[in-house]
């Protein structure tokens, strides 16, 4: 069974939370970005969640290509 796609998947969707993570942080230093919060959580506390499992998938598409 070949792993292409889903290595190229993992790559493209890591890269699209990376930048949803760094769009949601964009968003919260905008001036009144402290409005962005909810009873759980900041949306501050969500980019870097995006963030944080964008890098994961680009490190298992980038470990599944090889």
């Amino acid at each position: 069974m070949t792993y292409y796609k889903r290595w190229k998947s993992l790559i493209y969707g890591g890269i699209g939370f990376i930048i949803l993570g760094i769009w949601m942080f964009a968003l919260y230093l905008m001036p009144g970005g402290y409005i962005g919060e909810s009873m759980s959580g900041s949306i501050n506390m969500y980019g870097a969640l995006f963030l944080i499992a964008g890098i994961i998938l680009l490190i298992a598409g980038f470990f599944l290509r090889k």
